[in-house]
C-alpha cells in the first residue's frame, strides 16, 4: 500500500511539474502580449491589451489575467498571472516586467 501511495504522489507531482512548466510559457506569452500593444498604441496599452479579470486559454486548463498599472506617463507595470488546478488543488504562476514608451 506505501508503494502504490508514493507512486500516486510522484505522478501528481510530474503532472504539477509540468503544468507549472506550461504556466511559465503562457505567462511569458502575456508579457509578450503587453509589449506587441506597447509597440503599437502606448495609450492603448491600458485599455486594448487585456482582460484583467483573466480569459481562459483556449483548449488549455489555465487562465491567464494581465493587470497594467501606470507608474508614470511613460513608465508601466505589467504582471500577467495563469492559473489552474491539478488534483483539486489551485495553482498559480506570475510574471512581471516594466514597460516604457520609447
Amino acid at each position: 500500500m506505501a508503494l502504490m501511495s508514493a507512486v500516486n504522489g510522484s505522478l501528481v507531482g510530474t503532472s504539477v511539474a509540468r503544468t507549472k512548466s506550461q504556466s511559465v510559457y503562457y505567462a511569458q506569452e502575456g508579457i509578450e502580449l503587453a509589449r506587441e500593444q506597447r509597440n503599437t498604441s502606448w495609450s492603448g496599452l491600458v485599455t486594448n491589451c487585456c482582460s484583467s479579470n483573466g480569459a481562459l486559454i483556449p483548449g488549455t486548463p489555465y487562465r491567464r489575467s494581465i493587470t497594467v498599472t501606470s507608474m508614470s506617463p511613460d513608465t508601466k507595470d505589467v504582471t500577467v498571472n495563469v492559473t489552474w488546478t491539478v488534483e483539486a488543488k489551485n495553482y498559480q504562476t506570475a510574471l512581471k516586467t516594466v514597460l516604457t514608451n520609447w
